[in-house]
């Protein structure tokens, strides 16, 4: 196979040197959660090939935060993908985007001592947006305090018992008519 110069084949690197670089544009990835953690702190774009489990998910929200784009591994041709790292390279919003999730992740507070003055100064740095936010507020009442879950559990208890309940009555009032006659 002929390969370029400027490609250079290798068993194993490590990614977050390759991030690091200050000529590092885009992140190829599948969408795992270290590759992609690791280009927000670098505030490398991202562009998302995943493949299973929670990949597809983190996929989307990286492509919901503007880190990145997504190509479905069944839909990959060489002009879509050319298109797309085109796309993330030229387009200033996906670096801004990085940019601006890296300033967040890097300003999390790490040490216990100072964590109170830290997340004040968290918040007053990053605007205290939606990524602070739990997904939980977005949610209805009822699926908040769980009333979803109970109706099910008690359809799932109930249900059997109701059945077996009905079974027996009408086996019962059978076996009186049956007595009666």
């Amino acid at each position: 196979m002929d390969r370029p110069p400027n490609v250079r084949l290798v068993d194993w690197l490590p990614i977050n040197d390759l991030l690091g670089h200050k000529k590092a544009r885009l992140c190829i990835t599948h969408g795992g959660q270290n590759s992609l953690l690791q280009a927000v702190y670098h505030a490398v774009p991202v562009l998302g090939i995943p493949l299973f489990g929670d990949q597809f998910d983190n996929v989307v929200r990286a492509e919901t935060k503007g880190l990145g784009l997504t190509i479905k591994p069944t839909h990959i041709t060489r002009e879509l993908l050319s298109a797309t790292i085109q796309t993330l390279i030229e387009d200033i919003r996906f670096k801004s985007s990085a940019l601006s999730l890296s300033r967040i992740h890097k300003s999390h507070p790490v040490s216990p001592s100072l964590r109170l003055i830290q997340w004040v100064e968290h918040i007053l740095h990053s605007g205290g947006g939606t990524h602070l936010r739990p997904a939980s507020l977005m949610q209805p009442w009822y699926q908040r305090c769980m009333l979803d879950l109970l109706l099910l559990l008690c359809m799932g208890l109930l249900g059997p018992v109701a059945v077996c309940w009905t079974l027996c009555r009408s086996k019962n009032s059978r076996d009186r008519h049956k007595k009666i006659q």
